[in-house]
């Protein structure tokens, strides 16, 4: 007999016993005698079933944290100077790009006038060099041609004095020498023909001055041809060609010259790469100046609210001197604590369905980053979780619950875990087949919400959830849906 049976029926004939012995009817322990009857004289065990179901299943864990700005910074001055207007106060909302407050800019808009000028220079200085480059080539190259002509001419001239004259110069100097002294005859003898006459009274005396003049003049021209005569024949003097030596020299120094600043031309290039170096910083120190006057106009990098007070007008502040501390809406982050059993699970990039209890809202956020320090209390490590799409109310500093999904089993096998029993130490289920309890034994996985998740058994099968503890591989039993138990509270409540 089954021991369940058998301890079933002592206890009934206990009751029976009792009952009798009181002397009186108990009707109550007369019910639980014929309900003790109505077992012994089943031989099935009455169960109650479920159906295996099937769904997925996430294996996940949960943390808990607060929310945490990333972006939480001091707006500060990039120049020096006094704040002419100040746009803010401590709480006020601002988005990106929003001005916070001005500075002076009268000495960088004088900066800016004298750095236009210095860039008109520097294009001036340029120009000036481009044509240079454009016009020394030929310059100097003229002069080249120019000095060279010089040294061929002071080459003839050193050959000619050196060489002497020539028999056909000789022969026209002595012709030029006749020629004169046939004048200077001709002349002499009119002038005493004209003084014969002029003592006779027949001409006037001026003829006679005139004469003269004549007679003078062919003398000269008489003793110039009579000295060329003689410096022909004597040839060109030792420190005549020493003089024409010198010019040959002073030529070729000429020369050298000319193709010096020739070879200079290729600096030109140089002087012109200078000059527009000049002219791009130059240009470079106006945009610079402008970048200082749009700077001097102070702007909230995002969106945010200002926390505490900001400078006041009037208030000189140097390069990073503080205007206001901004605290950003957005880039918030969920910063909780995994357990060190669960640590190495957690992956980056895993999703996580972050709830907001002071909201009331529920976001999903990605791991970024896992700290590898644990803390020395709780044994726990730092998460780090970016947001998705921040709800405007939520606020650093609010407490916050994350759950991580480790893992997901899609199509888990669940039954309830109180269908699980122990038999020779292994772990088993009965299902109902063909009117008997069949045992399978069974390997336990997640549990969610009192089922658990088995292997072994199949989707649909009849599961026992109740009187399984009674029951043993191949037990009768009766599968009570419940509906005669009802029956039997409603009889009980009839007089």
């Amino acid at each position: 007999m089954n021991p369940h049976k058998f301890s079933v029926a002592v206890i009934a004939l206990g009751l029976v016993c009792t009952a009798l012995v009181g002397g009186c009817v108990n009707r109550e322990a007369q019910k639980a005698a014929v309900q003790t009857g109505k077992i012994l004289s089943d031989p099935d065990t009455t169960v109650e079933t479920v159906d295996a179901t099937s769904r997925d299943l996430a294996d996940t864990v949960e943390i808990t944290g607060q929310l945490v700005t990333g972006t939480d910074t001091q707006v500060g001055a990039k120049n020096n100077g006094r704040l002419l207007q100040v746009f803010v106060d401590d709480g006020s909302k601002v988005n990106a790009g929003d001005i916070i407050a001005v500075q002076d800019t009268n000495s960088l808009q004088a900066q800016l006038a004298q750095a236009f000028a210095q860039v008109q220079a520097a294009q001036a200085q340029l120009a000036q060099q481009q044509t240079s480059a454009r016009l020394n080539p030929a310059r100097s190259s003229a002069a080249v041609s120019l000095a060279q002509a010089s040294l061929g001419q002071a080459k003839a001239s050193l050959e000619k004095a050196r060489q002497g004259a020539r028999p056909q110069e000789r022969a026209q100097a002595d012709a030029n020498l006749a020629s004169a002294k046939s004048n200077l005859d001709t002349q002499q003898k009119e002038l005493a023909r004209l003084k014969t006459l002029a003592k006779e009274g027949a001409i006037a005396a001026n003829r006679v001055d005139a004469q003269q003049n004549l007679v003078a003049s062919a003398q000269a021209a008489y003793d110039s041809s009579k000295q060329t005569v003689s410096l022909l024949k004597e040839g060109t003097r030792r420190e005549d060609i020493r003089a024409f030596e010198e010019g040959v020299h002073q030529a070729e120094e000429s020369v050298r010259s000319a193709r010096a600043n020739q070879a200079l031309d290729v600096l030109s290039k140089d002087l012109v790469a200078a000059a527009r170096a000049s002219v791009a910083s130059a240009a470079a120190n106006v945009r610079l100046i402008q970048q200082q006057i749009q700077d001097a106009t102070i702007r909230a990098p995002y969106a945010g609210t200002i926390s505490g007070k900001p400078a006041q007008t009037g208030t000189v502040l140097g390069p990073g001197g503080v205007v206001a501390q901004l605290v950003g809406n957005s880039n918030a982050y969920f910063e909780g604590q995994v357990p060190e059993q669960v640590v190495e699970t957690v992956k980056v990039g895993s999703q996580v369905q972050v709830t907001i209890d002071a909201i009331k809202k529920t976001i999903t956020g990605t791991v970024t980053s896992l700290n590898p320090l644990g803390t020395s209390f709780g044994r726990s490590f730092s998460v780090r979780i970016v947001l998705a799409g921040l709800p405007a109310d939520a606020k650093p500093g609010m407490f916050a619950r994350g759950v991580i999904t480790l893992r997901t089993i899609p199509d888990a096998i669940l039954i309830p875990v109180t269908a699980v029993v122990t038999r020779n130490e292994k772990r088993v289920v009965f299902v109902v087949e063909d009117g008997k309890a069949k045992s399978i034994p069974v390997t336990q996985g997640l549990r969610d919400a009192g089922n658990v998740q088995v292997t072994g058994i199949t989707v649909g099968q009849k599961v026992v959830v109740r009187g399984q503890e009674s029951l043993d591989d191949g037990s009768k039993v009766k599968v009570d849906d419940g509906k005669a138990a009802d029956a039997a509270t409603e009889g009980e409540k009839k007089p």
